[in-house]
């Protein structure tokens, strides 16, 4: 279920859903999201103007990265500073070699390191970030990182026990130009003149269900529940009770009313 996958970025990871919007991509996030953010208690979803497309967009603007990881498990208080360097050295060099294939000038090249730890005997690891050369004093400026990163995420922490390292990891960036965009140009007119129609749908029960097309919304303008906001890529479900807003870039926020 959706909001199971929205628990395992969320919940598992430490987060409160209930502190954050939900933003809705891809053809079908607009239809489920009212429903989705009730059933996680989220207070607003926010649809951007183009959510059917947005990741194909997110792919050509994103910068390119290369990730590297090696296993290397040793115990904090006995690692041998020298093999943890060499292996990050090692990552760094890998990462490099495949920035160099793609172009990238490597005077640009952003790289950050991390580790995945663990307290000694545990099956599951978090990642901590790290600064490359790691010396001992660093080490202790790590484990404190993880105890705050497992207290966070579970809720405890044990800073009387072992720790290890079990893997290192290496990130490559090199930002790409971002892309100029232009909030597409929104009608001025009233709300009534992005009305295309009315039927009845099925909110539990069928009830008339106003019509709206997107392109002629005017910013500003609020959309009170149940409607439909139709598009070329989506649709937008606004459920009884919801509002929906058009903010001032043309971003639809939808909010359970009271």
């Amino acid at each position: 279920r959706m909001a199971d996958h929205i628990r395992l970025v969320t919940i598992k990871r430490g987060y409160d859903p209930r502190q954050f919007s939900l933003l809705v991509l891809g053809g079908a996030g607009p239809v489920h999201g009212a429903a989705l953010a009730a059933e996680m208690g989220m207070v607003e979803v926010l649809v951007p103007e183009a959510p059917g497309v947005l990741a194909a967009f997110g792919l050509l603007a994103a910068a390119i990265e290369h990730h590297h990881a090696r296993t290397l498990q040793a115990r904090t208080d006995a690692a041998d500073l020298r093999d943890v360097n060499g292996c990050l050295a090692d990552l760094d060099s890998a990462g490099r070699a495949r920035m160099r294939e793609e172009g990238a000038p490597e005077r640009e090249v952003r790289v950050a390191y991390a580790a995945d730890m663990r307290y000694v005997g545990q099956a599951y690891e978090l990642e901590v970030p790290l600064a490359a050369p790691v010396t001992r004093e660093r080490v202790a400026e790590i484990v404190a990182a993880f105890h705050a990163t497992h207290e966070r995420v579970y809720g405890y922490a044990r800073p009387h026990e072992l720790v290890e390292f079990v893997n290192f990891r290496a990130v490559h960036t090199y930002p790409l130009p971002r892309p100029a965009v232009r909030p597409a140009v929104r009608a001025s007119g009233a709300l009534a003149d992005a009305c295309i129609g009315e039927r009845r749908a099925y909110f539990g029960g069928y009830v008339p269900t106003t019509l709206y097309e997107r392109t002629r919304l005017p910013l500003g303008a609020r959309l009170a529940g149940p409607a439909i906001v139709e598009q070329d890529d989506t649709t937008t479900v606004i459920p009884p009770g919801v509002t929906a807003l058009v903010d001032e870039v043309g971003n639809l926020r939808l909010r359970r009313d009271g």
